[in-house]
């Protein structure tokens, strides 16, 4: 059913149901910029009156970098030895906190994935996710929620059998 849509009678055993949907929502999806990640970034000063030519060489090298990166380690490997003192780990960020265009990048990358070369203040810099730590979401998994009704029912089972047993219980004071 669409939003505004109303279903055709619903016989049931209590008797006829019409439903009428208002809206839908998804529930238990987590805000993205909770997501906490281990990236590495390696960024290539340009000065704010850096001609096209210099532009495009860093461009290039950036590239570069970029393209021959297969993990992490590799990449940081990389940046020391183009960029030293613009290469940095950084061991665990939430998404929240980065800024907003390195933000749409790092999300979108796969673990182990080096970005093309973005933009950034005072330069153009690549980056890689090395681990990805999503937010739960608001929605149990079918295995909790197995597990959930079975201590349920064992917990009901525990309660009726101390009823039955103070029941019939048998107790003599004598003084």
């Amino acid at each position: 059913m669409k939003p505004g849509e109303m279903s055709y009678p619903i016989r049931t055993p209590a008797g006829y149901y019409l439903l009428y949907l208002r809206e839908r929502r998804k529930l238990g999806q987590p805000n993205p910029d909770d997501t906490v990640l281990s990236l590495v970034e390696v960024a290539f000063g340009l000065s704010p009156m850096a001609t096209a030519e210099e532009q495009q060489r860093v461009t290039a090298e950036a590239q570069q970098v970029s393209s021959s990166a297969k993990s992490c380690g590799e990449l940081a490997k990389l940046g020391r030895d183009k960029a030293p003192q613009a290469t940095r780990e950084i061991p665990s960020i939430k998404a929240g906190d980065l800024p907003a265009q390195v933000r749409e990048v790092a999300l979108s990358l796969g673990v182990a994935e080096a970005s093309k070369p973005i933009a950034i203040p005072g330069g153009v810099g690549v980056i890689m996710v090395c681990e990805r730590k999503d937010p739960p979401g608001g929605l149990p998994t079918r295995d909790e929620i197995t597990e959930q009704l079975g201590r349920t029912r064992l917990d009901a089972l525990a309660r009726r059998y101390l009823r039955d047993l103070r029941r019939g219980a048998y107790v003599d004071i004598r003084g």
